[in-house]
């Protein structure tokens, strides 16, 4: 969730803030818990929030697209999986740049639906990108270090299929210590 605001930001935030933030902890709990329909849903929710909020965070947007996105590629909805992710990274990379660590972590939740709709080369261009940088973007004990360097040779084992969706422990989100 959004624990890392500071205590002066709670008190300036206004409410339909404070339940777009609500709605994102809830999908992105979802997601964790594999309730992919309900985390669906409520990134679609947040969605339809941020456009109609007066003083939108343009990461919280992002964020319910990844959310979107991924919950769809959990549910083997591939191409659909792939519109949403397109779109959130495209709005981090506003918001905090290409070069920001978690932008480049969260460039990799597409890799799973490329692999599916063999898209291969795209998914491997993603893989040699990210893998030697990430691990040194973030603390060497960091949960989300050894799952970036083991991201590779999970697709193999584990690989989606058109209609299989990928398993969970692929999800790289706000948390990125989900699922060791």
């Amino acid at each position: 969730g959004r624990m890392e605001l500071a205590r002066s930001d709670w008190s300036v935030a206004q409410p339909d803030e404070l339940r777009l933030m609500a709605v994102l902890a809830l999908a992105e709990a979802a997601l964790v818990e594999g309730d992919n329909p309900t985390a669906e849903s409520l990134s679609e929710q947040a969605i339809r929030r941020f456009e109609s909020s007066a003083h939108p965070d343009p990461k919280d947007a992002a964020r319910a697209h990844m959310m979107l996105g991924l919950a769809k590629q959990a549910q083997g909805l591939h191409r659909e999986a792939l519109e949403s992710l397109n779109e959130a990274q495209v709005r981090y990379v506003r918001a905090m740049s290409a070069e920001h660590p978690l932008v480049r972590l969260f460039a990799l939740n597409p890799v799973a639906s490329w692999r599916a709709l063999g898209e291969s080369e795209k998914s491997d261009r993603a893989l040699a990108e990210a893998c030697p940088v990430l691990p040194r973007q973030f603390r060497a004990e960091a949960p989300v270090v050894p799952r970036v360097k083991d991201l590779p040779s999970r697709l193999q084992k584990n690989g989606p299929t058109e209609t299989a969706p990928h398993p969970p422990p692929l999800l790289f989100t706000q948390c990125v210590t989900h699922r060791p």
